[in-house]
């Protein structure tokens, strides 16, 4: 008897449950591409594309650090000395956030766009936050997330914590 012909054997529930976890998760995993392609297609055609996808870079990279514990405290906090993408917090640490959000490697890795400059500012904004804030512990860090949306699936998510001004060259 051919093997297409013979009867499927029957599942137990473990086996049946486990099949529909799966495909459920596939589902969502192709609903989330295709959300995520959706939004950037649309971000593509505005004219304000590159605060588009750093808008949405932010927010994404806000959800994920709140899904890894940290605590949201500012979103685009600014200053006279310029501006930090997130302000988070984890357990007792204070964290500044810088986010890069990158489509292509055309103009090198996101990394690579932090200047020293930028660093300074961000410094000079957190002092200021803590003076507006005296609540909260002296000390922090700078986190620098890079974030590359996939093409065919999740976005790629590098996280460099505890960033010095050693770390970058510009």
């Amino acid at each position: 008897i051919p093997c297409s012909l013979l009867p499927a054997p029957p599942l137990n529930l473990n086996t049946f449950i486990l099949r529909i976890a799966v495909e459920q998760a596939s589902m969502m995993i192709s609903f989330i591409r295709i959300k995520v392609e959706g939004i950037l297609e649309n971000m593509k055609k505005s004219s304000g594309y590159r605060k588009d996808l750093g808008r949405w870079g932010e927010g994404f990279a806000a959800v994920w650090l709140v899904k890894k514990g940290y605590q949201e405290l500012k979103r685009n906090y600014h200053t006279i000395y310029g501006e930090i993408d997130l302000i988070m917090r984890i357990d007792d640490d204070l964290v500044a956030v810088e986010v890069k959000t990158r489509r292509s490697n055309t103009y090198g890795p996101g990394e690579d766009s932090i200047t020293r400059k930028k660093l300074q500012s961000i410094i000079s904004c957190m002092q200021v936050f803590l003076m507006e804030n005296p609540g909260l512990p002296d000390s922090w860090q700078l986190d620098v997330l890079v974030i590359e949306p996939g093409k065919t699936g999740p976005p790629l998510i590098y996280h460099y914590e505890n960033v010095t001004l050693g770390d970058f060259n510009g």
